[in-house]
């Protein structure tokens, strides 16, 4: 009698679970973050980040091997846990701190250089363009004010794809 009302209440709790996690993203939105992802996440990718925790209550995460001093663009995860989004921010790091200010990203292809429109923040789409690019030898430069830069020299190109890649895995837009 006990194992049937057991049984019974299991099948009543499994009954509420739907099992629509498509339906929930296209609902959420494009920087929806499934379960699955963010268990994945905490437990596989999170040492290699650095997080701070905002007045807002969302986490910023910074790759540690973006936070050396040669560090110009960086790309943090912002984890908005408590409505299951996350959103990548570019910020510019200088003196080791990191603002936000206007800037441009120019890509080089064999036809001159192009420029790469993100907006604030960067769909998707835009995160994907970056993280093919970053994945050639090709150059990328930053435009800001008056001066053009590299934003990822040397070790912090690889490190940068490394964020990106974790952002789309995150959001499910690999």
């Amino acid at each position: 009698m006990q194992q049937t009302l057991a049984l019974l209440c299991l099948l009543f709790l499994l009954s509420g679970c739907e099992g629509n996690t498509s339906a929930r993203k296209a609902a959420r939105g494009p920087n929806y973050v499934a379960a699955p992802n963010r268990i994945y996440f905490k437990n596989t990718r999170i040492r290699h980040y650095a997080a701070d925790e905002s007045q807002e209550g969302f986490i910023i995460l910074r790759h540690d091997d973006l936070l050396g001093p040669q560090t110009i663009l960086l790309p943090a995860i912002i984890d908005n846990w408590l409505n299951d989004q996350a959103i990548l921010r570019m910020e510019i790091h200088s003196d080791n701190q990191s603002t936000i200010q206007p800037f441009r990203l120019d890509l080089e292809k064999p036809t001159g250089w192009e420029p790469l429109r993100l907006t604030v923040p960067p769909s998707n789409q835009e995160i994907k363009l970056l993280r093919q690019h970053l994945a050639t030898h090709q150059d990328v430069r930053m435009v800001m004010g008056l001066d053009t830069i590299n934003p990822f020299p040397g070790v912090t190109r690889s490190a940068a794809k490394v964020v990106l890649d974790d952002y789309l895995r995150l959001v499910s837009a690999e």
